[in-house]
């Protein structure tokens, strides 16, 4: 599980995760291009290698889901 924050000013640049994930948002709204908006209480099932852009609310808060990461701990 992993914690993630973002502002409205951040920058908007395109990334694939790598691993299959489910977002669920706590704060504000997460826009995800071409694909979703997801509020409060939402979530959001991103495939490992689909290319996301993201855009935040003044400041988005939600966590990111995985059962697997490129990095082990």
């Amino acid at each position: 599980i992993f914690r993630m924050t973002m502002g409205a000013g951040d920058p908007r640049h395109a990334f694939v995760l790598g691993f299959d994930s489910v977002w669920y948002v706590l704060s504000g709204a997460l826009g995800i291009e071409g694909h979703a908006q997801v509020s409060v209480g939402e979530f959001f099932c991103a495939s490992a290698d689909e290319a996301y852009v993201l855009n935040g609310d003044p400041q988005t808060e939600w966590l990111v889901f995985s059962s697997r990461s490129l990095q082990p701990l």
